[in-house]
């Protein structure tokens, strides 16, 4: 009967040790969880920048530590709550108030563009100032304006599409084409991605290129629709093998981890001219010692615009200019009304309002694909880039009827009532608000309209509907979309 008692003692002992095992491996497991949280966005990766060396630790050495080397490799290692103390320091952010550069801040581990080049990371650093480039990307006289960030047109749907603003092109005498233009490398830069891309346009087969440069390891920088590349940079490409992919007409072969040394004023290539399309050559940047933009939803699988995924700290190209060619260059943006609704003279790619419905939004189930993006499944409440106090409903074919994967509808924002409403006036309150006018820039050019209700902060119905609103719009079979 002892040795019985004996025994069932001691199995009650070995239970209640495990249990105590059990909750202490918990209680650190939910501790490592919080600390984990605590650092880390639940949306992305915080840029991996640091402070001064001498007051900061190695991030490329916590990096390789780690076993990781990109955004999305170190975000899968840092989900494992054994790794959350030598996470901290990577996802702390440093950087100014309001977005702007902390002189004090600069990449150990550049990251920069598409966040994989082995070049970025032998670039000199980048200095505390701005004034990087002497040098304009083209003629004075052979472009007449530049549009600001965040151009919404046709398949352009996302502000953040156009992380890019557009150097508006001279017609030539005869009036038909755009002029053959010169395009320079705007500083001392190194050339470290090279995009050839191809089109059928027609009958023709029409190539152009998106060039990526640097000229320090914290900044990017495009150019987009470039053409007829100078001799040294074809002579570099030659010795390279390039990785394509082919969708219907269109053609992309990227040169990668390219390091073609240009120097300020030097030909790059051409933009315009009788055998293109284009009107214009996009300029773009992204500085990865600003602060992330404060999109709501930065799930998307897909990257936006040119600058890959460092769309989350798209700037205005501009303003590395020298203050004389800066200025000269803001002289020629083509925006009224400058700071309507916090849109700045060169534009924006974020205008994201949390708990309103301005902003970006994705439709649910949509699989719809276009050379890597789902535009048909993307949705904007905005503000024009070109008149901040003009209303933007910038939709993909999902929603609106179009001849070019997305269109829009503009409109007059009111302060009041259901019938075009300013976007971040309207708020889960349980009603039915409406939007209208012509289907332009990609759709038919009917008028049209669409229903919605925002249902929660994360969750909006809509559905279109032809012909202008009702007096009191009413919803009926909706999309959702969500963000």
């Amino acid at each position: 009967m002892l040795n019985n008692e004996k025994g069932i003692l001691g199995i009650v002992i070995a239970i209640l040790v495990v249990v105590v095992i059990i909750l202490v491996g918990g209680g650190l497991y939910l501790k490592s969880r919080e600390q984990l949280h605590s650092v880390m966005p639940t949306n992305n990766l915080a840029p991996l920048v640091s402070q001064d060396q001498s007051q900061q630790p190695n991030y490329e050495a916590i990096m390789r530590s780690l076993g990781c080397n990109s955004q999305s490799s170190c975000m899968q290692i840092c989900q494992q709550p054994e790794n959350a103390s030598k996470c901290q320091s990577v996802f702390q952010q440093f950087g100014g108030s309001n977005g702007n550069i902390n002189p004090n801040t600069e990449t150990d581990f550049a990251i920069a563009g598409n966040n994989g080049n082995t070049t970025t990371a032998s670039l000199p650093s980048c200095p505390s100032s701005n004034g990087l480039f002497d040098h304009l990307p083209t003629d004075s006289n052979a472009y007449t304006s530049v549009e600001p960030l965040g151009h919404m047109n046709g398949q352009h749907v996302l502000p953040d599409q156009a992380d890019h603003v557009y150097i508006n092109l001279v017609k030539d005498s005869s009036g038909k084409f755009f002029q053959l233009t010169n395009v320079y490398a705007p500083g001392n830069i190194t050339l470290i991605q090279v995009a050839k891309k191809s089109d059928y346009i027609g009958n023709s087969n029409v190539i152009d290129y998106l060039l990526e440069f640097s000229p320090c390891k914290s900044v990017i920088f495009t150019y987009d629709h470039i053409q007829n590349l100078n001799s040294k940079i074809i002579s570099a490409l030659a010795g390279q093998t390039p990785i394509c992919q082919k969708g219907g007409v269109h053609t992309d072969c990227t040169y990668q981890d390219l390091s073609i040394k240009l120097s300020s004023g030097e030909k790059i290539g051409t933009a315009g001219g009788p055998t293109t399309f284009t009107d214009a050559f996009d300029f773009g940047a992204a500085d990865v010692r600003t602060k992330p933009l404060a999109f709501i939803d930065t799930s998307p699988t897909y990257e936006t615009g040119v600058t890959a995924s460092s769309y989350l700290h798209a700037v205005c190209p501009l303003d590395y200019f020298k203050d004389s060619l800066k200025s000269a260059l803001y002289s020629k943006l083509t925006i009224k009304n400058v700071g309507a609704n916090g849109i700045p003279q060169c534009g924006t790619t974020m205008q994201d309002k949390a708990g309103t419905l301005q902003g970006n939004w994705y439709h649910q189930g949509s699989s719809q694909n276009y050379q890597g993006l789902n535009i048909q499944g993307s949705l904007a409440f905005a503000h024009s880039n070109l008149d901040p106090t003009v209303g933007v409903l910038s939709s993909g074919s999902d929603l609106l009827p179009s001849t070019d994967l997305g269109a829009q509808i503009l409109f007059t924002p009111t302060n009041s009532g259901y019938i075009n409403r300013e976007p971040s006036q309207i708020i889960p309150d349980g009603h039915v608000y409406c939007f209208d006018g012509p289907i332009a820039q990609g759709g038919t050019g009917e008028e049209g309209h669409v229903d919605l209700q925002l249902i929660d902060t994360s969750t909006l119905k809509i559905a279109y509907g032809s012909g202008a609103c009702l007096t009191t719009p009413t919803l009926t079979n909706p999309l959702t979309y969500s963000r």
